[in-house]
């Protein structure tokens, strides 16, 4: 969690199925990693959006960061 709260634009590489640097949310937004997103994209009731490829503070590799969204994100209501 620590490593994905950290995320920076600067760190993103934008990939096919993601969305543009200038996209990412800065605020109010729930982000997870890959490992994270492959435990929970069964669950029905929540959806996804994938980011893009992003380094994270002390790992080498980048890893694809994925956005929870929200009733509101997807057109329904809270």
């Amino acid at each position: 969690a620590f490593r994905v709260a950290g995320l920076k634009t600067e760190d993103m590489i934008e990939i096919e199925g993601g969305i543009s640097a200038s996209e990412v949310p800065v605020q109010n937004a729930i982000l997870i990693s890959e490992h994270v997103y492959e435990e929970l994209k069964d669950i029905d009731e929540v959806q996804y959006r994938l980011l893009g490829l992003f380094k994270l503070k002390g790992i080498a590799e980048r890893h694809m960061i994925y956005e929870v969204l929200c009733p509101e994100d997807i057109g329904g209501e809270s």
